[in-house]
């Protein structure tokens, strides 16, 4: 489990590690390094900085914690929304829509056995969990760090290439053939940072994109460049396809222009649009179990948009 003091960007459930009676709760508040926490009875709690950390993050919702969740995003909205989701009534009336349009083809939604076995989805999803063990247990920051400090560079992009193979994501015949020692060293470098770096997102990300260029003399794809960190932090990153992105962007009224060369600033409208619609799918009682998941919802019910005007920023 991740603890509160982290970023929780996708719709996040926490716990009290010493009082499990209280049930799970949401962040409801922010104020001079505090946190209030609304729990499932409806109370509020504030923890100060030196008692969040006794607040660890639910990564696998069992169905009880999702619908708390559900009703706990509702409760916070009519008392006023003290967590105030950037969302405009565009976005969530298009969120809204796209649900009800699954809903109408598959009554429960995102846990219905229609829509969890529909085979190319149901093949994908497998591909998917299989790459993010892998990720787990290949490119977890104890094992990179190891790697890095035996100077096993090729080692590193060995297990790049395996858990991109093993995802079906994008083909990792791009990355394939031999490399230099000093082009490893370059990629090594630039996944330890794009994975475990301290610096914003958007510069790891464009690192990584400078790197990889550097190397194979031209930018990666969208799910190439996307694909590690969302295999690696299913609830924080999101996977890319640019096609639905696209649509998507325009459909929430947001800037949809993704250029072909990916980059930080543009992959940071595509994470803030994916946990926007986490949030909303979990406030309509339909709590993803990552950001995969919403990948999936955007890929199938996109198309169910009707085409508006021009996008505004």
């Amino acid at each position: 489990m991740t603890q509160a003091t982290q970023s929780a960007p996708f719709p996040t459930l926490f716990e009290h590690q010493l009082r499990k009676e209280w049930g799970v709760s949401v962040v409801s508040g922010e104020h001079d390094g505090k946190r209030r926490f609304l729990f499932e009875g409806g109370e509020e709690r504030t923890m100060s900085a030196s008692s969040l950390d006794l607040m660890r993050r639910v990564d696998s919702p069992n169905p009880e914690q999702q619908a708390a969740y559900a009703r706990l995003t509702v409760l916070l909205a009519k008392r006023g929304g003290r967590v105030k989701i950037a969302t405009s009534d565009i976005a969530r009336a298009s969120i809204t829509a796209q649900l009800l349009w699954l809903r109408e083809r598959c009554p429960k939604a995102l846990k219905d056995e229609k829509w969890l076995t529909e085979p190319r989805r149901e093949r994908a999803r497998r591909a998917r969990d299989l790459a993010i063990d892998k990720a787990r247990e290949l490119l977890s920051r104890k094992v990179v760090d190891a790697l890095i400090a035996a100077e096993r560079f090729d080692t590193l992009w060995e297990s790049v290439s395996d858990v991109l193979t093993v995802s079906e994501l994008t083909s990792a015949q791009r990355i394939a053939g031999t490399l230099s020692s000093q082009q490893l060293v370059v990629l090594g470098g630039a996944v330890r940072k794009l994975l475990f770096g301290t610096s914003t997102y958007e510069q790891r990300f464009d690192g990584f994109v400078a790197a990889f260029d550097t190397v194979f003399r031209e930018p990666p794809s969208w799910e190439l460049a996307t694909a590690l960190s969302a295999l690696v932090f299913p609830t924080e990153h999101t996977f890319v396809e640019p096609g639905p992105f696209r649509k998507q962007l325009k459909a929430l009224g947001r800037n949809n222009v993704l250029s072909a060369r990916p980059s930080g600033a543009a992959y940071a409208r595509c994470a803030g649009m994916a946990r926007t619609i986490a949030t909303e799918l979990g406030a309509l009682g339909e709590v993803p179990g990552d950001l995969f998941d919403v990948l999936d919802f955007v890929s199938a019910t996109i198309a169910s948009v009707k085409p508006r005007g021009k996008a505004q920023e």
